[in-house]
Order: structure tokens, then C-alpha cells, then sequence
């Protein structure tokens, strides 16, 4: 590791849309989905080293694939809470 895009860790945009996606990460890390916290807890810890080392690089990569990640388990969690729903609604009825 070593500095490189350093642009990219100190633009405030940039600083803004990283938090944002930590908050979001973080978000998916408190759901209950069964073997989902290994990728979200791996990723925070690439992140957090991006950010240690102002590696710019390593930091793109993170934003790629936390995009993907999000909107992959984003999409799952809300499968999974209509599917519970309509369950459980058929169970009551």
C-alpha cells in the first residue's frame, strides 16, 4: 500500500460519498440475512485501510464493489422481507 489517487481520498465529494456508502454497508450489516456479514464486514475493513493508507486506487475498488454489494443484498433483503410478509400473511389467514 502506499498513497496514490490521492485526489480521490481528498476531494469532499468524494469523503461525502464514502460515508455514505459506510452508512449503508453498515445498514445491511445489522440485518438478520444468514452469511451476509462476512462481505460487509470484509469490505468496511478495505475501506478503513483505503482510508489509513490514502491509497486513491484501492479506494475506486472499494466504491465499485460496495455499489454492487449494496445494491445486490439491497434488492435480496427486500425479496426476502415481501416473501416473509406474504408468509406470514398466509399463515394468518
Amino acid at each position: 500500500m502506499k498513497p496514490r489517487l490521492v485526489a480521490v481520498i481528498d476531494h469532499r465529494m468524494a469523503a461525502m460519498f464514502t460515508g455514505l456508502l459506510l452508512v449503508l454497508l453498515g445498514i445491511l450489516l445489522a440485518l438478520p440475512i444468514p452469511f451476509t456479514n462476512y462481505p460487509f464486514g470484509a469490505l468496511l475493513l478495505v475501506y478503513a485501510l483505503a482510508l489509513l493508507e490514502r491509497d486513491g486506487a484501492l479506494m475506486l475498488a472499494c466504491w465499485a464493489v460496495g455499489i454492487v454489494v449494496i445494491v445486490v443484498f439491497g434488492v435480496l433483503s427486500g425479496a426476502l422481507a415481501a416473501a416473509a410478509t406474504q408468509w406470514i400473511g398466509g399463515l394468518l389467514a
